[in-house]
């Protein structure tokens, strides 16, 4: 009896944690065929739940997650570019009118690497963006 109460509560908790990390917007692209759109998507999600977030659950608020890689002349290697950013979307009228998303912070890595190399690299740009985005306040107080 108590081992299922301890489950229920354990697996209400899991839930908990994981609808809190991936309350906000998440857009992934890979132009890498080692990491799919996906992948990348449930390993931020993975980060996020890891390290916490104060991403606010925004529809004009959104994370995009982007890799890049190629075969390099090294062989073995591969020439790869990562990067997360978080983005806001904006409008302005005439005489500059503009619709779209602007990047508010982003953390990048890139260089030549194999590929155990690449996937540590792009789970360190994620640990790195989303550690910045706890000092951040979501809603512009100093703190």
């Amino acid at each position: 009896m108590f081992s299922r109460r301890l489950s229920a509560v354990l697996a209400a908790a899991a839930l908990l944690m994981s609808a809190q990390a991936g309350a906000f917007d998440i857009q992934a692209r890979s132009d890498n065929l080692l990491l799919t759109d996906t992948a990348m998507k449930a390993r931020a999600l993975e980060i996020a739940a890891e390290i916490g977030t104060r991403i606010p659950d925004d529809p004009r608020i959104r994370v995009s997650v982007y890799s890049r890689a190629l075969e390099s002349k090294i062989e073995g290697s591969l020439i790869y570019f990562h990067r997360v950013q978080l983005t806001k979307a904006f409008t302005s009228s005439p005489p500059y009118p503009f619709a779209g998303y602007l990047p508010l912070r982003s953390v990048e890595r890139y260089g030549v690497d194999v590929e155990d190399g690449m996937r540590e690299k792009f789970d360190e740009a994620l640990r790195v963006f989303f550690k910045q985005m706890l000092t951040l306040d979501p809603n512009g107080e100093p703190e």
